[in-house]
């Protein structure tokens, strides 16, 4: 049964870890960052810079005040997939390192029914379609160890297409008895309506198998699962439905069969967003942004799926995850897909899940060969894995959602801050593909002009950093599909809850106030660290609307290896 966890001293710091470590890294890079800041400084624009693009309408917005509790981002709230067939070196390791996630999970998506972890001597084997074998290039084993020296929290996927509880018995066995390691969340299969094989031993398998489970038939499945899981391991928490594999449609006949038989022995259930599905072709990028308010997006989805839990079970309190989030576009790279477009989006995502009571919202994926990973088959980073590494230098590990008022549809707005009570950051985000916003930023944050922003400017495929000057802090222009993080805005002055204020007609502008010249002009180097500054200033967050994300009480002896037990 789930239960919500009290807040851990030793999770707690690890934001202050984290921000540590980033100020080694600074002092290790601060004569490149510092002369890249220079140069950024000398290049900031006038009030009325020339346009990098062609002209666009913008519309007035005001921020309007705090929007809901905080949330704690780097202890699982922000997760990603980490595959077992990507390599997971030193190098990507640091990457991932690099960011606010706390939440990993292994072995990633449909791989997880795929692959057997104590094959190939526990090296682990993967099982195509045909029944081929490879072998993985990330163990079990390997995954472990990293995760036990950060102390991430993880979810491990059991295959369950297979329907095998000896399998499972043995898996969670090996982990827990010779790996001394107990994940945060077990988790049984990966989206079941998509199953080609169920019930099929992987040496049975090919090409020709088209055995997909009922939801009652997966039901029995869970029961099953829960009951071997149980046997080996009474307390740690279990996702009951590791997403669906059709978006939002069947949904609610998957989740009340499985919640309505199992729900009391379940921890969890996750979900997948993809709210572009594959219907947005590039030249469509009106209606690609449009997919964030859709039917399959995180505001419709998170309500819907709570409220067919507590249809099936009125007395479960079941956590809900998003444990596969990403656009699921066919929009083509390099100037779309990998730019700041995709940054913009999924920007976008992260804002609307801070404002919903999701457990975890964890990106897809963080290598591979498929577009918008954080990291390609050659380990070169997207602009989504950048703006991570942004999210953990330039906005903190805490954050709350921020009123926005204004005519215009698409801008979002969060604060985020070293701490409950210091939230100096703030990010905006428009998903408006048509104008942008112009946002007096002094209005909140009178000490703006002290500050700094990092920003992707539309289709841009670096991301560019600049100092504010007075006229920039009183006259910012978020253009079209971008996205800026203000770093160190000082103090807030509170404002009054938002009353339908409302902002100015569209009118015609030049182009972004913000712009510095052609994407790229006074950016950071990919990769290079942004020096972490002092800590955010006032706010008027209060620590009694601090909201921990909630995971299942559960026995964190596994942070060191037992008593006759190997790592």
């Amino acid at each position: 049964m789930s239960e919500r966890r009290a807040p851990r001293p030793a999770r707690a710091s690890r934001g202050s870890r984290r921000r540590t470590r980033w100020i080694a890294i600074a002092l290790a890079v601060g004569a490149v960052a510092g002369a890249v800041f220079v140069g950024a400084s000398l290049l900031a624009p006038s009030p009325s810079p020339p346009s990098t693009g062609p002209p666009f309408l913008t519309v007035t917005a005001s921020l309007a005040g705090k929007n809901g509790s905080v949330v704690d981002l780097d202890t699982g709230f922000l997760g990603v997939n980490l595959r077992a067939d990507s390599v997971f070196s030193a190098a990507s390791a640091a990457d991932l390192n690099s960011t606010q996630v706390g939440m990993v999970r292994f072995p990633g998506g449909g791989l997880a029914d795929r692959f057997d972890p104590l094959g190939d001597g526990d090296r682990g084997t993967i099982y195509n379609d045909s029944g081929a074998t490879t072998v993985a290039e990330t163990s079990l084993a390997e995954f472990v160890r990293w995760c036990r020296s950060t102390g991430c929290e993880s979810i491990l996927t059991l295959p369950a297409e297979i329907d095998n509880t000896s399998e499972v018995s043995a898996i969670v066995g090996y982990t827990e008895n010779q790996l001394g390691f107990r994940p945060t969340f077990w988790e049984i299969g990966n989206e079941p309506a998509l199953w080609e094989h169920f019930g099929i031993p992987w040496t049975a398998w090919n090409t020709s198998q088209v055995s997909t489970p009922t939801p009652a038939q997966f039901s029995g499945v869970v029961a099953r699962y829960v009951a071997a899981i149980r046997a080996v391991d009474p307390t740690t928490g279990i996702i009951g439905l590791g997403g669906l594999g059709r978006g939002s449609s069947g949904q609610p006949e998957w989740i009340s069969s499985v919640v309505s038989s199992n729900g009391p022995n379940l921890s969890a259930i996750a979900i997948h967003v993809y709210p572009a599905g594959a219907g947005f072709p590039s030249s469509d990028l009106a209606g690609w942004f449009g997919s964030l308010s859709g039917a399959d997006a995180l505001p419709a989805r998170v309500p819907n799926v709570m409220g067919e839990i507590r249809s099936a079970c009125s007395t479960c309190h079941l956590a809900v995850l998003a444990d596969e989030f990403q656009t699921g576009t066919q929009l083509a790279p390099p100037n779309t897909l990998t730019g700041g477009y995709l940054a913009t989006y999924v920007a976008t995502e992260i804002l609307q899940a801070i404002g919903l009571p999701i457990t975890s919202l964890d990106y897809y994926d963080f290598q591979s060969g498929t577009p918008g990973a954080w990291l390609n088959t050659q380990g070169s980073p997207s602009a989504s894995l950048l703006l991570y590494q942004a999210l953990a230098t330039q906005f903190g590990p805490y954050a709350s959602g921020e009123r926005v008022a204004s005519t215009g549809q698409g801008l979002s707005a969060a604060v985020g801050g070293s701490s409950p009570t210091a939230l100096g950051d703030l990010m905006l985000v428009n998903s408006n593909a048509s104008y942008g916003f112009r946002v007096n930023l002094t209005a909140e944050f009178p000490e703006a002009a002290g500050g700094s922003a990092w920003l992707f400017d539309g289709p841009s495929t670096a991301p560019s950093s600049l100092f504010l000057t007075p006229s920039l802090a009183r006259n910012w222009t978020v253009p079209p599909a971008s996205l800026v993080v203000f770093h160190q805005l000082g103090p807030v002055v509170a404002l009054e809850p938002s009353n339908g204020e409302k902002g100015s007609a569209p009118t015609a502008e030049a182009g972004p106030v913000l712009s510095v010249g052609p994407p790229g002009t006074a950016a950071l180097p990919a990769g290079t660290a942004h020096l972490a500054g002092a800590a955010g200033h006032g706010s008027m967050a209060r620590a009694a609307e601090f909201r921990r994300t909630p995971a299942p009480l559960r026995d964190r002896a596994y942070r060191t290896p037992r008593s006759g037990t190997s790592a």
